[in-house]
């Protein structure tokens, strides 16, 4: 008889993640690569469905230092790269809301409320719908 151990494999994020991001003087945030820096507020900001809510401008300004024109077209390529990387919903997530893929990040608590909502307007019917591509 053959047994076999399923090992599970998480990990954990500080939700004060985006405040040590902001914090980071111009040199150490260019260590960073962009696209990284995005996924880490994307994951740290995820609601229980993986909607992870922004204010207009608050994810260049976290990501980048400033919210700027030239910035959020800076993020939006970097969500390009995560759609293209499969870490997010590329039909769906915009620089107010972020749907994080389920199957790579996924909070089960802590952030359920209808104060933790996404305010995305194209979200009406989606905010308590997470995103997998295994589900399409």
């Amino acid at each position: 008889m053959k047994t076999s151990i399923t090992f599970e494999s998480w990990s954990a994020v500080s939700d004060d993640i985006e405040t040590q991001i902001e914090a980071l003087a111009e040199c150490e945030r260019k260590r960073m690569s962009g696209p990284w820096r995005v996924w880490e507020l994307c994951v740290a900001r995820a609601n229980n469905w993986g909607h992870a809510a922004f204010r207009l401008g608050e994810l260049a300004r976290l990501a980048c230092g400033k919210d700027s024109a030239a910035n959020r077209d800076q993020v939006r390529r970097w969500l390009k790269i995560l759609c293209e990387m499969g870490r997010i919903d590329p039909q769906h997530s915009t620089q107010l809301c972020v749907m994080v893929n389920r199957d790579v990040a996924q909070r089960n608590a802590g952030k359920g409320s209808r104060k933790d909502m996404c305010w995305e307007p194209t979200h009406t019917d989606i905010r308590e719908t997470p995103y997998s591509p295994n589900d399409l």
